[in-house]
């Protein structure tokens, strides 16, 4: 299921970038990555405090920076598809959830089980967050031309 995910969401990674998607078929295909996305933000977020209270702080900040990437891409595949203001309770919503799952699996520790499944994704999460900093960098170089 997870590599017709992938595939599903390169195939949209390309139609976004092209924009000429249909937005229904956008809306059904993108929201269960938004919520996979947002659901292992809380797994990575997990790792990472785990990884801290146990004297691992190096780990645990690279964990938490993969959790702001996954949650970056949540809100990327949530946008258009949840009001503007609906978008962070579901990001907090599914992020708690994947928290949950990792701890409840682990009963101690963390189930690293369920940290593979998110990094079946890490593929496509670095592609979409390089084109998200991307056209951060290409509006900041566009909003300074004009203030020069």
């Amino acid at each position: 299921m997870r590599c017709i995910n992938i595939f599903l969401a390169s195939l949209l990674f390309t139609l976004f970038q092209v924009h000429s998607f249909n937005a229904a078929y956008a809306e059904e295909s993108t929201f269960p990555l938004a919520k996979e996305f947002a659901e292992c933000t809380g797994v990575y977020k997990a790792v990472s405090h785990i990884l801290d209270v146990t004297g691992d702080p190096e780990t645990a900040l690279l964990y938490n920076n993969v959790g702001n990437g996954s949650k970056a891409v949540a809100r990327f595949f949530a946008t258009g598809i949840l009001r503007t203001e609906l978008i962070d309770e579901f990001l907090k919503e599914r992020s708690g959830i994947g928290y949950n799952r990792l701890l409840v699996a682990a009963k101690g520790g963390y189930d690293q089980s369920v940290v593979d499944e998110c990094e079946e994704l890490s593929d496509l999460r670095g592609e979409i967050v390089d084109l998200l900093l991307e056209q951060v960098y290409t509006t900041q170089n566009a909003d300074n031309k004009v203030h020069e």
